[in-house]
């Protein structure tokens, strides 16, 4: 008898030990913040304006090279923004433009850098 009274005392403290609990609402509220949520709200202008910033800081580059870095990030934040529509249609062509984007970025940047 007494193994029976241990054995149902166990069963009952592990079943007490997995009980599922109610959830905080307001976690559950901060959790559910998408990606499609945080892209929405990063604004292009914003992005060239810190990519330019950063350029700046781990480069040296005048102020003239800054603006020209500026306008063409901004430029490939936009198209980047537009692009966003086509992620959920076809990523693998998502995939493939945004990368053609950047390299696009890549090679007007450097021609900023060598006086072009």
């Amino acid at each position: 008898m007494k193994k029976l009274v241990v054995c149902l005392f166990a069963l009952w403290l592990s079943a007490s030990a997995f009980a599922q609990t109610t959830p905080n609402t307001s976690a559950k509220e901060e959790v559910s913040i998408t990606t499609e949520t945080v892209y929405e709200e990063l604004k292009p202008e914003d992005e060239a304006s810190k990519f330019a910033d950063m350029m700046a800081e781990t480069t040296e580059i005048t102020e003239e090279q800054k603006k020209e870095i500026y306008k063409i990030a901004l430029k490939t934040m936009k198209k980047k923004k537009e692009l966003a529509k086509l992620r959920d249609k076809d990523e693998a062509k998502f995939t493939k433009e945004e990368n053609q984007l950047f390299q696009d970025m890549n090679t007007e940047i450097n021609g900023v850098f060598r006086g072009n």
